[in-house]
């Protein structure tokens, strides 16, 4: 002791060492007696009968900070606050008890709060601090004030567990009733106390602890739990709906605010506070009931994002609508690659958490009674079908408040796929719990949705993967799951809100390679004039911006991998919808197995595949589509599991018994190009950089890989047939890609060979009535060889004309109206001709690498095909080489 204080600068003070040390033990006695008289002897002391009513009143003092005792010493070491005007009516009986407690509290909480003498402002700067809230709250906070007096409550309660005496437990139960009482008032009557801003003081009671839970350690949501139970007793004075709309309504202000981004510190938080509401059912039951927005004609499916719920749903990298400005790459050519992944990364992250957080929101919405469970679920349903017209051709053409935003649509496609989650596993049991008729089923009322779990309305009016009248009618089941539903609504959700969003990235991609295109052709034309560049470079940083914003939310690193492992396990559940009878729920339990799948299919069509809509396959072939441009990486991240998206290929490419829209066979030879290994280009040599083995082995060990090359040419014919009700145009787009596909498989030996086996077979049949597959195949081509050429040579002959034209100067003296229409109609007619041949070329091409081959060459010279191929060859060797040469 001596040696601490001749080290301590303050003992100078003092005239000797001996005169400090007597004083630091004199105050060290005065603080341990003090110590032991207030706080160790209390279980003596507190519970001993003959004091009893001063130990109600010590308390009192204790839990409410609120002394009738004038001695300030006393007041001091109890953190008490003397309040002369209500000792004054005390004075008789100057001690706190039951039979005044009520009565004192409240008139404290009555008094101006803005009276510089009002002293419980101080005590609340000590409240404050014990709530490490920030330096600049307000320190005339009443329900911050109660919260901790129901915390000193609990403390006290715990340390008087074990006393015997009756008034004091009794005195204890009306403190906790006294406190929550003015917390219920301050809800319910918030206009009894002034200058108070008690919608705040709870937004930040939430935000003290983490999300709500059980744990009775979480004092605050414990706290506001207990007074919503006591709001909902007393609700002749204010029901749940009319005290707490204020709180989600200034939550709905705060999250639509114009400085609040994803990644805002504030985003998550106010998530936190709405996910309180789900920690009782009436709370939820609350919460639900001010988030449904009544029918409106006048915004449709835009309602939903009115809401508070909506407007945490609709925080993201994507503006809220199209004419808000980008709130981040708003000036994407100052920024370097390095910053552009920055940001993502950071946005990647806060979207995570703010949509897990959204998740968890609906996911105790759900579980906290059946009725929840329906109202929630129904919520949702009315909320995708309200927004169907988002994934209509003519949607865009319609005013922008009509459907929720990208932004809103996206984050809510997300958190559906995180319900799907748990049976996105393509060899899950679960998937067998996935009814088909749910499709088919119709609810008549609200009731009959509760009962049989039908909350996705409008289902049979979709289109099907092939007529009902073409397959025995499947029994619609009674009541389905919660994975059924869960599943339509997800596949239904990325059809109307995510799949234009995808469309949309795409089109602002080729808009961009446009302006490219058209500020070179200005650069080179403009002679010093920089107000066009200028003007183009704008409509580029716009296009720009555009582009990073969607991209940045559609590359979003849990949602790709989300929706992959969604059609992953879609797929595979498909393969066995189109080949088995699946059986029924009740049959299916943990140790149930999914069933193999046998090649080659048998004749057998299921009355299931009925029952499946075509935008589940599409929702398939567009997300992996999507994948293969924007991020490869992930067709690698699931390894040998994307076979399952090759069997969905195989099983229904060249099935149109299984699916009867020709179109959607041709997504699926143009998903299949996208599941290839990315082949070397001069113009993207990065690409290769890549991990492709596990796509590499898919096209060469997949277990059913040799039927690849004989459904390729099925699909191939069949668009062409009559009753395919394919453009004649658009035959040949769909066709890009199988070009592609065979290419790649004619240098893989087990498909060349099963070439060579389908061009033996046909030769052998070439006479039969039905020809054979490949001699079908090879016709097709010769055709599209002709026609393709042919047209080709034609544009290529009208751009020589509208060149002379222009060269002889016959433009010049055209009205600038006009000399801007005959040079639009230039660059299209180029680009036909480009187009043109560069298909002729491609479909040479695969004749060319047909015809190498010794094995196959023998019926391309067969005397029934021998003289179309002279014909054809002679025709543009004619055209090419002959008089007419100078006319391209």
């Amino acid at each position: 002791m001596a040696e601490d204080l001749a080290s301590n600068p303050f003992a100078a003070l003092f005239s000797s060492l001996e005169t400090a040390k007597a004083f630091t033990e004199a105050v060290a006695a005065s603080d341990l007696e003090t110590e032991i008289k207030v706080t160790d002897n209390r279980n003596d002391l507190y519970c001993s009968e003959t004091n009893e009513e001063k130990e109600i009143n010590v308390l009192a003092e204790i839990i409410f900070r609120i002394s009738l005792e004038k001695d300030s010493e006393l007041r001091h070491v109890r953190e008490a606050i003397y309040f002369p005007e209500i000792a004054e009516v005390y004075s008789e009986h100057s001690v706190i008890g039951c039979e005044n407690l009520k009565h004192i509290v409240f008139e404290v909480l009555m008094l101006d709060r803005h009276d510089p003498d009002f002293q419980l402002s101080h005590q609340l700067d000590y409240e404050r601090q014990q709530l490490h809230e920030a330096s600049d709250l307000e320190n005339t906070e009443v329900l911050t004030y109660l919260y901790c007096c129901y915390r000193r409550y609990l403390t006290q309660r715990d340390i008087y567990e074990k006393c015997k005496s009756d008034e004091v437990t009794a005195f204890l139960r009306e403190c906790k009733d006294v406190i929550i009482l003015n917390a219920r008032m301050c809800l319910q009557q918030p206009d009894l106390y002034q200058f108070q801003d008690f919608v705040s003081q709870f937004i930040n009671l939430c935000l003290e602890e983490d999300l709500p839970n059980q744990d009775s350690h979480n004092y605050p949501c414990q706290f506001l739990r207990e007074v919503a139970e006591e709001v909902e007793r007393n609700s002749d004075q204010g029901s749940l709906s009319q005290s707490y709309a204020p709180i989600l309504q200034e939550l709905k202000l705060r999250l639509n605010a114009a400085n609040m981004t994803i990644v805002h510190r504030d985003a998550v938080n106010y998530v936190k506070v709405m996910h309180f509401f789900t920690s009782t059912s009436a709370l939820a039951r609350t919460f639900l009931s001010l988030n449904t927005p009544e029918p409106s004609q006048k915004h449709h499916g835009r309602i939903y994002e009115m809401t508070p719920i909506g407007a945490a749903l609709s925080l993201s990298v994507l503006p809220r609508s199209e004419i808000d400005p980008f709130p981040f790459f708003s000036k994407p050519s100052t920024q370097s690659k390095k910053e552009v992944d920055m940001v993502e990364q950071s946005v990647w992250r806060a979207t995570e958490e703010l949509v897990g957080g959204l998740h968890k929101i609906f996911v105790d919405l759900m579980t906290t009674t059946s009725d929840m469970k329906h109202y929630t679920l129904r919520w949702l349903g009315l909320c995708i079908q309200g927004n169907s017209g988002r994934g209509k051709l003519w949607a865009s053409n319609l005013p922008a408040n009509l459907f929720v935003s990208d932004a809103f649509a996206v984050n809510l496609t997300h958190m559906l796929l995180l319900f799907c989650k748990p049976f996105s596993n393509p060899e899950s049991p679960k998937l067998l719990k996935i009814q088909p008729t749910y499709t088919q089923a119709v609810a008549s009322g609200d009731k009959e949705m509760l009962q049989r779990s039908i909350h996705l309305l409008g289902m049979p009016k979709e289109t099907f993967f092939i007529p009902g009248d073409d397959v025995e009618k499947e029994e619609v089941d009674e009541n389905f799951t919660f994975i059924t539903e869960c599943f339509f609504m997800a596949q239904k959700a990325i059809q109307v809100f995510l799949q234009p969003v995808l469309s949309r990235l795409l089109s602002v991609n080729r808009d961009l390679h446009q302006i490219q295109r058209l500020y070179n052709e200005v650069m080179q034309q403009s002679q010093g004039n920089e107000e066009p560049l200028l003007n183009i470079k704008n409509r580029m940083e716009k296009a720009m911006s555009f582009y990073l914003t969607r991209k940045a939310a559609l590359t979003q690193p849990q949602l790709l991998s989300l929706a992959f492992n969604f059609q992953i396990a879609s797929s595979a559940w498909l393969c066995r919808v189109a080949t088995t009878k699946l059986p029924k729920v009740v049959d299916v339990d943990a140790s149930s197995k999914m069933p193999e799948l046998v090649f080659p299919v048998t004749d057998y069509v299921p009355g299931a595949v009925a029952c499946i809509p075509e935008f589940v396959a599409e929702n398939i072939c567009h997300l992996v589509n999507h994948i293969h441009r924007y991020e490869e990486s992930v067709l690698e991240s699931e390894e040998t599991k994307i076979e399952h998206l090759l069997s969905f290929v195989l099983v229904y490419m060249s099935s149109p018994r299984r699916m009867k829209n020709p179109h959607m066979r041709a997504e699926l030879a143009e998903m299949l190009s996208s599941l290839m290994p990315m082949q070397a280009s001069e113009k993207e040599p990065d690409r290769l950089m890549t991990s492709q083995y596990f796509r590499e082995q898919l096209f060469e060990t997949h277990p059913h890989i040799t039927y690849l090359a004989e459904a390729l040419m099925h699909v191939f014919v069949s668009i062409e047939m009559t009753g395919e009700s394919v453009a004649f145009e658009q035959k040949f787009n769909y066709r890009r890609p199988m070009y592609i596909i065979l290419k790649y498989i004619w240098n893989i030996p087990l498909h060349q060979n099963r070439i060579k086996e389908l061009a033996q077979l046909a030769e052998k049949n070439i006479t039969a009535t039905d020809p054979p597959l490949f001699l079908r195949f090879i016709n097709l081509l010769v055709n599209d060889a002709t026609y393709l050429l042919d047209e080709a040579l034609m544009f290529m002959g009208q751009i020589r004309e509208k060149q002379q034209e222009r060269d002889r100067g016959e433009w010049s003296g055209m009205p600038e109206a006009q000399r801007h229409q005959e040079e639009a109609n230039l660059t299209q007619i180029s680009r036909l001709a480009q187009y043109h041949n560069v298909m002729g070329n491609s479909t040479i091409s695969t004749l060319r690498m047909l015809t190498g081959h010794m094995h196959i060459q023998t019926i391309f010279c067969h005397a029934t095909f021998v003289d179309r191929m002279a014909s054809m060859l002679n025709y543009f060797l004619c055209r090419l080489v002959g008089p007419k040469q100078k006319e391209f």
